[in-house]
């Protein structure tokens, strides 16, 4: 989820932005409950995002229904990736492109979730921003049915997975 703020008729207009891999409609609600006026979703993470390939999911939703397919489809809806980002010093080019479609959505926080490479995303946008001086903020949540990201002990995602695979084995 990103956000950012630009001046639209004399108000603030807060956007938020997310990649996908997560529950884009938990993020839909949040951002919404929070005043803001736009929320993003990247079609394909990163790498529709690198194609100008996002959705303004505020005029997508317009009922409890739409909100309650986002939480139960949402890779339907948005897709998922598996590209990974090259290190910054292999192609600068992709991470300028990105800065670029950021800045031009007014785009201030960026919140990937997603498994190992999801992680990986956002520590080289957050690098790339700190050493280029940018201003957006970047966070990652980790969300991997594998649960086998570093540093953590239970994801969003195994659990939902091991009950399947329990109950499925069961009968």
């Amino acid at each position: 989820m990103c956000y950012g703020n630009a001046k639209h008729y004399c108000r603030t207009v807060r956007r938020a932005d997310f990649g996908y891999q997560f529950q884009p409609c938990g993020v839909y609600k949040t951002a919404i409950e929070r005043g803001f006026d736009k929320v993003y979703g990247m079609l394909h993470g990163i790498q529709g995002f690198l194609d100008e390939q996002y959705v303004d999911l505020s005029t997508q939703i317009h009922s409890d229904m739409d909100i309650e397919l986002l939480k139960r489809t949402p890779s339907a809806f948005l897709g998922s990736c598996r590209y990974k980002l090259p290190e910054i010093h292999e192609d600068m080019e992709i991470y300028e492109k990105i800065f670029g479609i950021l800045d031009k959505l007014e785009i201030e926080a960026f919140i990937y979730i997603g498994g190992n490479d999801s992680m990986d995303t956002i520590k080289k946008l957050s690098d790339y921003a700190i050493v280029k001086g940018h201003k957006q903020k970047f966070l990652g949540v980790p969300k991997t049915i594998d649960n086998d990201l570093a540093l953590t002990d239970h994801t969003p995602g195994f659990g939902s997975a091991a009950k399947y695979i329990g109950a499925s084995t069961k009968k």
